[in-house]
């Protein structure tokens, strides 16, 4: 009996799978796709791939877009291949098979349209060939919005200093402010915030703020590339333990068309000028040897002696203690007429 029930259930089990054998069987093409950025602002160009899974050598396709989209450009990305295209019908091929991406069109979204209006793309009728059948893979679509232009915010919702006090006190359309910090203050301890987080903020001239006048510099741009500049004129206090230089001597001397004798040095203080009877005046140049040194004086264009043949001129150098000066004298003579 066993024996027999075996017997049977084996014959079951075979004509099941000759059914199922004779039962016309239709292939599964897997299907297309077609990507690209789903936000694009108006005016912008958005790129779409059309792209299969399965190695092809070509395919046809129809391309329609929404009319706030304008088709202006595209190309194969299957380097030896060729493309075709006539009213929005793409054909592509190439003579070695591919996958993924095939063609790559460009659509410009109109200068006109609105944040948040939809867009739209689609492939239909989409036919691949893998050189011995086609195989109908259906229409592929996209779709997207219209994203917001970028923000022009480019100020600043606060700003101080840890270590400073700013004046006058802050207001995001004030973009000059000053303080004055002790010798012991190399770094300005800046604390601030964007009014856009989308904004980005770089800061200069405070690595290390020198003794004297300083400058430093926010910059806050915007999203859209607009920038707006804030600057702190910064005073560093001196050291109280520093002591100025009184070294007031000069490094050149000169004046214009004419030579000084001797040849002019530091050490030396007194020279001789020799002009043309007909100049009637000079102009003195120098720089002091110093460069912390407060300046020059007797420096610039000088009247020569309407009367007399010489004239006795002085250029000092004050050294950087204010009061130290090295005096240089240069007697100009007139040549005899």
């Amino acid at each position: 009996m066993i024996k027999n029930f075996l017997r049977s259930a084996s014959s079951a089990m075979l004509a099941l799978l000759l059914a199922l054998l004779l039962v016309p069987q239709t292939a599964q093409a897997a299907g297309a796709s077609l990507s690209g950025s789903d936000s694009i602002q108006a005016g912008n160009t958005v790129s779409l791939t059309l792209s299969v899974p399965n190695s092809v050598y070509g395919l046809t396709a129809d391309l329609s877009y929404s009319s706030n989209l304008s088709f202006t450009n595209y190309n194969c990305s299957v380097s030896g291949w060729s493309i075709l295209v006539n009213n929005n019908k793409f054909s592509v091929y190439g003579t070695s098979s591919s996958s993924g991406g095939i063609i790559v069109v460009k659509l410009k979204v109109s200068g006109s349209a609105k944040a948040g209006d939809a867009l739209s793309a689609s492939f239909s009728n989409i036919v691949v060939s893998d050189g011995n059948s086609d195989t109908d893979l259906g229409t592929v679509s996209w779709s997207g919005k219209v994203g917001a232009a970028p923000s022009g915010d480019c100020a600043l919702s606060s700003l101080s200093c840890g270590n400073a006090t700013l004046s006058p006190s802050f207001s995001s359309k004030t973009t000059f402010y000053t303080c004055t910090v002790p010798f012991a203050v190399s770094k300005l301890d800046l604390n601030y915030k964007k009014s856009d987080s989308n904004a980005s903020v770089s800061v200069s001239g405070n690595d290390e703020l020198a003794v004297g006048v300083n400058t430093v510099t926010i910059t806050v741009k915007a999203a859209n590339g607009e920038t707006r500049t804030y600057t702190i004129e910064v005073t560093r206090e001196q050291d109280p333990n520093y002591k100025p230089s009184t070294n007031g001597k000069l490094s050149s001397l000169t004046i214009e068309g004419a030579s000084l004798s001797p040849q002019f040095s530091s050490t030396v203080t007194d020279y001789i000028a020799y002009v043309p009877y007909e100049t009637t005046s000079i102009t003195l140049a120098a720089e002091t040897a110093d460069e912390k040194a407060k300046g020059v004086n007797g420096v610039g264009a000088v009247k020569l002696s309407a009367t007399e043949a010489e004239t006795v001129v002085t250029v000092s150098g004050v050294a950087e203690d204010g009061k130290s000066t090295e005096t240089y004298t240069i007697h100009v003579l007139r040549m005899p007429a």
